[in-house]
């Protein structure tokens, strides 16, 4: 059964959706047998069924392909430097679809290839990592 976010969302159509990937959908079901026409038993239900969207084949897919791309100079079309000089291969759709900063940058400067950053080199690693992957690096050091 394929569900429309607008239908995910909407009350009324009794789909409820959680927080940490979690969709809550209540239904009834009515079972019923009938014999000769007559019905032997009519029995009414309430359910609840909960799906767990990060067991998603084509999300982990797409996930992995990302990776793949982090840090890569394949199909790399944007070098991205930091504070310290150093350069590293970006993809602008990724940048552009992940993180608004980026898509104004890249709305603004259609034609550049190279954007400086002027960040701490591990800040911009953090970042990138995050826009790659979606994990956050958390570390003890400043």
């Amino acid at each position: 059964m394929l569900f429309l976010s607008a239908q995910l969302f909407a009350r009324k159509h009794n789909f409820v959706a959680f927080g940490e990937n979690t969709l809550e959908i209540a239904f009834k079901i009515r079972l019923s047998r009938e014999t000769n026409k007559k019905k032997l038993f009519d029995v009414r239900r309430e359910n609840t069924q909960h799906l767990n969207f990060s067991t998603c084949p084509g999300c982990d897919g797409l996930s992995s392909y990302l990776k793949k791309l982090y840090l890569s100079p394949q199909y790399s079309d944007l070098l991205i430097t930091c504070e310290n000089g150093k350069l590293f291969h970006a993809h602008k759709a990724i940048l552009a679809a992940r993180h608004p900063p980026f898509r104004k940058w890249l709305e603004e400067n259609k034609n550049s290839f190279v954007l400086d950053t002027g960040y701490k080199e591990h800040t911009l690693l953090k970042l990138l990592t995050f826009l790659y992957t979606g994990l956050w690096i958390v570390s003890r050091d400043k």
